[in-house]
């Protein structure tokens, strides 16, 4: 019997695997694979005017300077839960042997349940100048099929999150303008997983489980301005710079005699850029206005090399820059206690909806409702409720190592924050 050499066998397995890594939703229903979910407060408003409100510190994650004006020590925890009802319907599937499998039907709930906790610690080091530190989960998707569906070769499970913990310096220059400059670093993890069709010489093909995984650091700047025109009126401008994780990791099949090849490749992450608006109209009643800009454009896919010195596997994405505006108002219901509401719409970052299975999305509609109290003796409490809705999109995933999928995504996400505010 002849069959490929082990080295061969793994470069195929790893181009079939390539394919895995534009598979996959966002669990977090976001424009690629950003996630605007970063604060609990932030939620209950459906991130309307997150860039100019400085609630509590959780608004640092979206505009360092919002804690420019803060003159106590503070921190601020919270924690976020997401459920999510996502699924791929399929509707063409052809294997990479070219036999139909639409009969193996859909993906099942592919967004897991997931919770999040998130901090940020104010600390003033002069008068005018603070220190604000904070973690947040900015990019993010982690999602897992069921064992057997149609687009097994596409996609099992992908998984590509970045753990960031940003630093700044605020300075509330005047009483009508503040700034803030800073530094972000990020440590991303990467893990993918789809079902490969190894050829073998003579004998025939046989399937296998293929994988790859890979960690990276990354680092870049961060920045922000308030600006108080008059009495009432906040305007927020932030920018988060653009960050290059280098992958490093490994890949292969389980298939005996396949060996572990190494490989790394880039993850180019768009900067952030956002504008907001809060003005308070009377006695207890302020609204809020968001723009944000995430320039996705910029992701162009994946060029893997491989430390064995073969040729790089390129697969190239296509992605648009997206938008989330949104609108919303807060009502005080006494001097310690005001509601939120809000309402946001995302753009998808594939330029027909879904079209890219990197992180399959589309177009999503956010409504949020929120509470804060200001506990005496205690702390600040907020606790919100967030609704994301995903229009229907089309899913199109095609290549001589994976087949052909035509499907389409559709879901929706219930979201729950708890946060807390603590002065030391």
């Amino acid at each position: 019997m002849i069959g490929l050499s082990a080295c061969s066998r793994t470069s195929i397995a790893i181009t079939v695997l390539a394919a895995g890594l534009m598979s996959g939703p966002d669990g977090a229903l976001a424009g690629g694979f950003y996630s605007p979910f970063q604060s609990a407060t932030a939620i209950g408003a459906a991130f309307a005017g997150a860039t100019a409100r400085n609630d509590d510190a959780s608004f640092f994650y979206y505009n360092p300077s919002a804690i420019a004006s803060f003159t106590d020590r503070q921190s601020f925890v919270d924690v976020r839960a997401f459920a999510p009802s996502v699924e791929i319907d399929p509707t063409d599937a052809v294997s990479p042997l070219g036999v139909s499998v639409i009969g193996e039907g859909s993906s099942g709930n592919i967004a897991r349940n997931a919770l999040a906790l998130g901090s940020v610690t104010v600390v003033p080091i002069a008068p005018g100048l603070n220190l604000g530190i904070g973690s947040s989960a900015p990019f993010a998707t982690d999602v897992e099929t069921r064992a057997e569906w149609a687009g097994s070769y596409h996609l099992l499970k992908s998984y590509m999150v970045g753990m960031n913990a940003t630093g700044a310096i605020t300075w509330q220059a005047a009483p009508w303008i503040a700034l803030a400059a800073g530094v972000q670093v990020e440590w991303m993890k990467n893990e993918f997983r789809n079902l490969a069709v190894i050829p073998r010489g003579l004998a025939p093909p046989a399937e296998a489980l293929a994988h790859l995984e890979g960690e990276s650091w990354a680092a870049g700047a961060v920045a922000g301005l308030t600006f108080t025109p008059a009495a009432g009126t906040r305007i927020g401008l932030s920018w988060r710079s653009a960050l290059t994780h280098e992958i490093e990791g490994s890949a292969g099949a389980q298939l005996p005699g396949v060996p572990v090849e190494h490989l790394r490749y880039d993850v180019d992450l768009p900067q952030v850029a956002s504008l907001g608006f809060e003005q308070r109209l009377g006695d207890g009643v302020r609204v809020f206005a968001e723009a944000e800009w995430v320039d996705w454009s910029r992701f162009a896919g994946f060029d893997i090399s491989f430390e064995s010195g073969r040729p790089n596997e390129l697969r190239p994405i296509a992605w648009q820059d997206t938008w989330l505006v949104g609108a919303g108002l807060g009502v005080r219901l006494a001097p310690a206690t005001e509601v939120t509401a809000g309402l946001s719409y995302d753009t998808g970052a594939s330029p027909d909806g879904s079209g890219s299975t990197l992180s399959p999305d589309s177009d999503k509609l956010i409504l949020g409702l929120g509470l804060l109290h200001d506990w005496e003796g205690v702390g600040r409490i907020s606790l919100s409720y967030g609704y994301v809705y995903l229009y229907e999109g089309p899913v199109k995933a095609e290549s001589m190592s994976s087949g052909h999928l035509d499907g389409t995504l559709g879901g929706d996400m219930h979201m729950f924050g708890l946060g807390f505010t603590q002065k030391w």
